[in-house]
């Protein structure tokens, strides 16, 4: 599709100010007329009745440890009275593109927290309405999401910056799998997603090793000394095997590798 075509279709983003969706929406912004809504503002449904997007893309999410009501909110609540404004009286066709989760293929072997119950309810109610409804519906299940503008208390941050400061890095006992992605790449890999027809798909992981690897390996690329594994503390899931993840998104390839990742430890503001 040529850049003219696109530039007539209307995205919508879920989420658009959090730290995957601002990406997207800046990644996007020169191909798409991008549509961003204020969930907490009085006019938020004629915001989104106005907004008649071609496609949807859902990065909005709670916290992963929220709690029962502040993720049902986030996770279903909300992704439903969307549907059903921008649905009521529609004639058209849309596309919707959900953003998932790795932890959803982790509710086999037991992970029950209320995020990952949420987002996986979310999909299923998305599913059944796409059947009887007027839009379609991709998935794309992302890993572990990396990159500038993550919160600075998420592992690799918190790891790059205790290593800087020559102080001590305390992790868990990291026996758990954490399968990860640069925030450049989960977002190139989104695009691919809303031009794509698969019904599930993924990006896949550059590195998918244990949290004590990973932390090694950075101690190691950053020449520090101060790591401390607390066996006192065990992940929820670290007796999970690896994800397996659904085929990859059509049309995409990674571009930050793990090695350009090692590489530019030095740099937190760009790594």
């Amino acid at each position: 599709m040529d850049v003219k075509a696109l530039m007539s279709q209307r995205v919508l983003i879920l989420g658009a100010n959090g730290f995957i969706g601002s990406r997207l929406r800046a990644d996007l912004d020169e191909e798409y007329e991008i549509i961003v809504i204020d969930r907490k503002s009085s006019t938020f449904e004629i915001q989104l009745a106005n907004s008649n997007p071609d496609i949807v893309v859902n990065c909005s999410a709670s916290n992963p440890d929220a709690n029962f009501f502040e993720s049902l909110n986030a996770n279903v609540f909300f992704q439903m009275k969307c549907l059903e404004v921008i649905s009521k009286g529609r004639t058209s066709p849309f596309k919707w593109v959900q953003v998932g989760s790795y932890f959803e293929y982790q509710i086999s072997y037991g992970r029950s927290d209320h995020y990952t119950i949420h987002k996986e309810l979310c999909r299923k109610l998305l599913m059944e309405a796409a059947i009887n409804g007027r839009f379609s519906i991709t998935t794309i299940f992302l890993p572990h999401v990396f990159g500038k503008g993550e919160k600075s208390t998420r592992l690799i941050p918190y790891l790059k910056g205790q290593f800087r400061k020559g102080e001590l890095a305390s992790i868990s006992a990291g026996e758990q799998y954490l399968p990860i992605l640069s925030l450049e790449d989960a977002s190139s890999a989104i695009k691919a997603a809303i031009q794509s027809n698969q019904i599930e798909c993924s990006a896949f992981p550059i590195w998918h090793g244990k949290v004590t690897e990973l932390a090694h390996l950075m101690q190691k690329q950053m020449s520090a000394d101060l790591l401390f594994s607390d066996s006192s503390k065990v992940s929820v899931d670290a007796s999970f095997p690896p994800t397996h993840f659904p085929p990859g998104v059509e049309g995409w390839a990674p571009q930050v590798h793990f090695v350009d990742f090692l590489h530019g430890l030095g740099n937190l503001e760009t790594s």
